[in-house]
């Protein structure tokens, strides 16, 4: 749907978004639960929260999709929607604790955090890099400072996940040192970055005869990383 590109555009794709918007209301389409949640996504990734919630309060369904967008939308008010969510029996996904977990990094409530990042395994889902980001900017923030935590996390992602094949690793260590005014630590995380990145020609070689032993790896460095960083929290 057009709308997707909208979303993903932020501000510059409201004013498109909200031409199909109005065509939706003109031709009286049902709002859906799938309209709805790339509506209320839209004007909440672009900032128009009011409008996102109208949406939101017109839907004669929700699923988790409407529900996530709504808690990545309202940083401030995402533990109660959460809340919300839960109390309609509605079964979080991967985003929704990407978004809960942001919240509590930017309000600072590392207690909360903990306990929202354990929920994961325990709704049946695995962490993924984004989930220990958050934790990471939880336990590094200016406020709060905990960087033996933050450090220790950020080892263990280093040795788990190979940051040659995700620079998002080195993106998060990076940032780490530069909120922490660690600037050489910083500059020497973004040489190390560039010396191990790979092009994506080198990547292609990955075969789908291959695939079950990478999925394996993945997974068995999902569960030490999930192990390792529950030991840490408690």
């Amino acid at each position: 749907m057009r709308l997707h590109g909208c979303a993903h555009m932020g501000s510059l794709g409201l004013l498109a978004g909200k031409s199909v918007h109005g065509f939706v209301v003109r031709n009286e389409w049902e709002l859906n639960v799938d309209i709805g949640s790339v509506l209320v996504h839209m004007y909440a990734k672009c900032g128009f929260l009011k409008n996102a919630v109208w949406v939101f309060d017109l839907m004669q369904e929700r699923n988790v999709s409407n529900w996530t967008a709504l808690i990545c939308g309202f940083c401030q008010e995402a533990l109660s929607l959460f809340k919300m969510m839960q109390e309609a029996g509605v079964r979080p996904n991967e985003m929704t604790f990407t978004g809960i977990l942001n919240a509590c990094a930017h309000k600072g409530m590392l207690e909360e955090g903990r306990k929202y990042f354990k929920m994961i395994k325990d709704t049946g889902l695995e962490p993924r890099i984004q989930h220990y980001g958050c934790m990471v900017d939880m336990f590094g923030c200016k406020e709060h400072k905990q960087l033996d935590i933050a450090d220790r996390v950020i080892g263990q992602v280093l040795k788990e996940i190979k940051p040659e094949n995700d620079g998002g690793v080195y993106s998060l260590v990076s940032d780490l040192y530069v909120l922490n005014e660690k600037w050489d630590d910083a500059e020497r995380s973004t040489e190390s970055q560039k010396m191990n990145m790979r092009s994506e020609e080198e990547k292609i070689w990955i075969v789908y005869d291959l695939s079950f032993v990478l999925e394996e790896n993945i997974k068995a460095r999902a569960c030490s990383m999930e192990y390792w960083l529950a030991r840490i929290l408690q």
